[in-house]
């Protein structure tokens, strides 16, 4: 019989990196499977962020519970932000994810960009063989041409992580 997994107590957590902080450890990335579904994430991060020997907290996510843990990890303190984003299109975020969670992880990152305190936020994307498109429009609509705060639109790379044609517009 297989045993239900028990995730360690925040406490347990907190104890361990202050034990690496006080060795050197100065950096801490909260990343896995995806942080943000466990229970009470942002106490986490909070405790984290108040050892004293911690310089930075940062957190990785697919952003898919962004909206609405956003707000309480800015306040917890946690100085970087992750997102990794599967797909700008919403028809390839889902054959990809299996879930149709584009607009509720664009939300999650709007909600998290109306805090100030968590710039820059860093958006991660792979390129994948076969599934990214060969070919890019600069139009403003789309889905390749992203817009930057001041209104202008930045240009898409596809760089495959194996060899072959490489995709710039």
């Amino acid at each position: 019989m297989a045993r239900a997994r028990r995730d360690p107590p925040f406490e347990e957590i907190a104890r361990l990196v202050a034990l690496v902080a006080s060795m050197g450890v100065r950096e801490i990335r909260l990343t896995g499977g995806e942080p943000l579904v466990r229970r009470e994430f942002p106490r986490l991060a909070g405790m984290l962020t108040e050892i004293e020997d911690v310089a930075e907290v940062s957190v990785t996510t697919n952003g898919f519970l962004l909206d609405r843990d956003a707000e309480a990890l800015v306040r917890a303190g946690v100085d970087r932000f992750n997102v990794s984003i599967d797909s700008l299109q919403r028809d390839r975020f889902y054959e990809l994810t299996r879930r149709d969670a584009l607009p509720q992880v664009l939300s999650g990152l709007e909600r998290l960009a109306a805090f100030p305190e968590a710039h820059p936020i860093k958006i991660n994307a792979v390129a994948i063989r076969g599934f990214t498109r060969t070919r890019c429009s600069r139009s403003p609509s789309s889905p390749a041409a992203i817009r930057t705060r001041s209104g202008s639109s930045s240009s898409c790379r596809s760089t495959p992580t194996t060899p072959g044609p490489r995709t710039r517009c």
